[in-house]
């Protein structure tokens, strides 16, 4: 299944919300008389959540790394009493 560099930015384009209402209409009419475009549209969607998905993993591992150094660093102990003290009072 191979899908054109056109059907591509008007799929991503209907998911991020960037179409008219007239467009709209079109794409839905669409994805009920097509089903391969349909199915163009599932496997993007699946492909977008998974994408942001692995973001969210590696911005949790660079927190959790910043988070490390800041609280378990005695070169940051200070910083740690302020925050500790701002979230205290």
């Amino acid at each position: 299944m191979k899908t054109s560099w056109t059907d591509q930015q008007l799929i991503e384009d209907y998911l991020s919300s960037r179409l008219s209402e007239t467009e709209i209409i079109g794409f839905q009419y669409r994805l009920k008389s097509d089903e391969t475009f349909s199915e163009q549209l599932k496997w993007q969607q699946r492909t977008m959540y998974f994408v942001r998905q692995y973001g969210r993993q590696e911005l949790k591992k660079d927190l959790d790394i910043i988070h490390h150094h800041l609280f378990s660093d005695p070169i940051h102990s200070s910083f740690k009493q302020k925050i500790l003290r701002f979230f205290n009072s």
